[in-house]
């Protein structure tokens, strides 16, 4: 199954802007959350060393989404800045950026950090941002996009990113379980404390659901090729 995967993902499970879909043989932009997908799709292929032609890609997809302003982003090339892009889709951002190394952390990182108001991404209003584009609310959002852009986290961070990867795992939202799944895949190369929580998130996760395809049902719907995944550690 694992063979196939790839192939029946990228042709049944893609749209025309490169995101990856709920929808069997979608229309383009048919998805809120296609960098959500496509971030836990690529995770799934890093772990089985299948992702190598899978940059370019990526990037594409991510350029298709630029707003105005470095390190800020639209949900897609449709929708534009008519919504403001929720978090699920800046630390989908982040991670692939990290899997890739292409450098979009550190501009969302940078924008963070500058904006009129610290880590608010509105794509709406660049100069008076409104509450809800403001990522500082979940605890170790602020700290995963700063380990994906290669800073070294200091103590506080590790214990706040951990703290973020610990609610996501024991969530009862399926949408949370499944970021934790890539939190931890990400995060477990970043030194013994984050590698040891990650492994114990994991193994949370693998007990609670099994399978991969387990984790991703309430989600994704049960006729979802990733409904069929066994589990990929």
């Amino acid at each position: 199954m694992l063979d196939t995967f790839k192939q029946e993902v990228l042709t049944s499970f893609t749209d025309s802007d490169g995101f990856v879909t709920v929808d069997r043989n979608p229309t383009p932009s048919s998805t809120g959350n296609g960098m959500f997908h496509l971030m836990f799709f690529c995770v799934i292929l890093s772990r089985l060393k299948l992702d190598k032609d899978m940059k370019e890609r990526v990037k594409a997809t991510i350029e298709s989404c630029r707003a105005s302003k470095p390190g800020l982003f639209h949900r897609n090339k449709t929708k534009g800045a008519t919504e403001l892009n929720p978090k699920d889709e800046y630390r989908a951002i982040a991670c692939l950026s990290f899997l890739f190394n292409l450098g979009y952390a550190k501009e969302i990182c940078e924008h963070g950090e500058s904006s009129h108001f610290p880590w608010s991404f509105d794509n709406q209003r660049l100069e008076y941002p409104q509450l809800n584009s403001w990522h500082g609310h979940n605890i170790g959002t602020v700290e995963f996009y700063k380990f994906c852009s290669g800073r070294v986290l200091s103590l506080v961070e590790v214990i706040a990113v951990i703290s973020g990867l610990l609610y996501a795992t024991f969530s009862k939202d399926s949408a949370e379980n499944i970021w934790a799944y890539c939190f931890a895949q990400t995060m477990r190369s970043g030194g013994i404390f984050l590698w040891v929580a990650s492994m114990f998130c994991l193994w949370r996760l693998k007990k609670k659901h099994s399978t991969l395809g387990q984790l991703c049902k309430p989600y994704f719907t049960e006729w979802h090729v990733f409904a069929r995944l066994p589990w990929v550690s």
